[in-house]
């Protein structure tokens, strides 16, 4: 994958695996006054949004690791990715009622359709 790619060209066509070795997914929402993750997340894409910058939005840095074919085990960045697909499926879902043919077809590349997974665990 290239620099500057985005999160529709890291996933689309791709098969991505997080590797065992890898922590389980902890991101989790503020219970004190402390933002956590979650929250931390939305308030910075929040605040990029009332920024009107022309700048494509930065999630920041992503590794992989090719496997075979159109395969890649993520090594670092596995909690955002994971919360970005969460958070654009969430999107989705709210939205799914009115989505046009294009708009559908959109969803399908970045959180899949039924039975068919860009991304996944590994035993």
């Amino acid at each position: 994958m290239q620099g500057k790619t985005t999160v529709k060209q890291m996933i689309q066509g791709n098969k991505i695996s997080v590797p065992n070795y890898q922590r389980a997914y902890s991101w989790d929402v503020g219970k004190n006054s402390a933002p956590r993750e979650i929250e931390q997340f939305i308030i910075d894409i929040e605040e990029y949004q009332k920024s009107d910058s022309k700048a494509p939005y930065y999630f920041g840095h992503f590794l992989f690791e090719k496997k075979e074919g159109n395969q890649f085990a993520i090594i670092d960045g596995q909690q955002r990715l994971t919360t970005i697909i969460i958070a654009i499926a969430a999107l989705y879902r709210t939205v799914n009622r009115d989505l046009t043919e294009n708009e559908q077809k959109e969803k399908n590349i970045l959180i899949g359709k039924k039975f068919d997974y860009h991304f996944s665990t590994v035993d």
